[in-house]
């Protein structure tokens, strides 16, 4: 039994009822020192990222005195939004220093085509288009910069090659000149390959940080009036995240759940609880007993998160309008039932409070109906790890047995 000065007993409760479900806990109890706090633990499920974005500007707004706000994420592009947030209201904060771009993946090709439309007579910027919207790829590419003498807009040029794909292309940069940065993205996902690949990565919900960075992108696509203005303001960000300057006495800090270890402020906002980043997915190719350690680190990470607050910790879950980004399955055992409920949300078995009609323990032998026999590696919460002959798969027990799913193997 140990005593902790720092944190409101709801904290603590909810902190050691969540730790205690993994079998490498630390052996001990955080017995509270101080009062209760009713309004100390509280669920955020935001109808999209500008609702997400208004309640931090809340919180901020909230501190008094020498108070301070710690807002944690596991993915340093989480940091992108928040920290454009306060630069445009002109809160001070400090933020850990991040070499993470936004500019990278499908992210970089789709700016690539935007970059064509502000610099249309620019050798460079054709060569930095994805060889994906090019008839003959990366070859006819290169062989269109080696013969263009820049006189005219690279649209035209594209246009006239006589491919289908290349002429597109062409029609796409020239559409998107001087539209809004959100009209430009919405045209070049209905158009290109490029754009279809940047939507796929929150339609197929199999990479979450893709999604993320997806909907990162997006939602300053939609802060910028113009392309020229879009493309300053990433620039900025970036270098402000990869360096950036001193705050003395700023009130608000931004940082990775991992730099945060022994820290503490009066108030923690938990960004990332987000399946697939928070639990993170485990490297292919782990054994069972790999994975599981793998899976029990992850929650002590979110149990590092949980205890960083003094006073009140809300916990976030991923925008309604955030295609592509479930629940952490953490939640399910951290609350008992989120103080903010979505209306009508396809995840909303995430959010209520879980009793299964059976449970199972690991060694069950189970059956279900499209994968077949398995092997229960794992329960937490309303989650279960089976292992399948085609290798480990984590369900959700409730939604198995409401849908008759899976059951025990006779």
């Amino acid at each position: 039994m140990e005593e902790n000065f720092r944190s409101r007993p709801e904290i603590l409760a909810r902190c050691g009822q969540f730790i205690a479900l993994s079998p490498e806990r630390y052996d001990k109890t955080l017995r509270p020192s101080r009062e209760s706090r009713p309004e100390a633990v509280a669920a955020f499920h935001p109808e999209s990222s500008l609702q997400a974005m208004e309640k931090v500007l809340e919180a901020v707004s909230r501190l008094q005195g020498g108070e301070t706000l710690g807002i944690l994420y596991r993915n340093n592009l989480s940091a992108y939004l928040t920290a454009d947030l306060l630069l445009r209201a002109e809160v001070p904060f400090t933020v850990t220093p991040s070499g993470r771009r936004l500019e990278r993946y499908h992210v970089r090709d789709l700016m690539a085509v935007i970059r064509a439309a502000e610099e249309p007579y620019s050798r460079e910027r054709l060569l930095a288009l994805s060889p994906l919207d090019f008839d003959r790829g990366g070859n006819e590419r290169a062989r269109l910069a080696e013969n263009w003498d820049g006189r005219e807009p690279v649209w035209k040029l594209l246009s006239g090659v006589g491919g289908e794909k290349t002429a597109r292309l062409g029609r796409v940069i020239e559409m998107i000149r001087g539209q809004k940065p959100l009209d430009a993205l919405h045209i070049t996902q209905r158009q290109l390959r490029v754009g279809k690949y940047f939507l796929a990565k929150p339609l197929s919900g199999d990479d979450p940080p893709g999604a993320l960075r997806a909907a990162v992108f997006k939602e300053l696509c939609a802060r910028e009036t113009t392309i020229p203005a879009l493309l300053d303001r990433i620039e900025q960000l970036e270098q402000t995240l990869a360096a950036p300057p001193k705050q003395p006495g700023a009130k608000v800090h931004l940082t990775t759940i991992h730099s945060a270890k022994g820290l503490e402020f009066d108030h923690v906002l938990l960004l990332d609880c987000i399946d697939g980043l928070l639990p993170n997915r485990p490297p292919k190719g782990l054994d069972s007993e790999a994975a599981n350690r793998a899976y029990y680190e992850e929650m002590r990470l979110f149990y590092v998160a949980a205890t960083r607050s003094r006073e009140t910790l809300t916990l976030f879950y991923p925008a309604k309008n955030d295609r592509g980004l479930s629940p952490s399955r953490f939640l399910a055992s951290f609350l008992d039932e989120p103080a903010e409920k979505p209306r009508g949300s396809v995840f909303r078995r995430f959010f209520e409070k879980v009793v299964p009609s059976r449970s199972f323990k690991p060694g069950d032998r189970v059956l279900h109906k499209t994968l077949g026999a398995g092997k229960v590696r794992l329960v937490q919460g309303d989650t279960v790890t089976i292992e399948f002959p085609k290798g480990e798969v984590t369900l959700s027990l409730s939604y198995c047995l409401e849908q008759g799913l899976l059951s025990a193997e006779k």
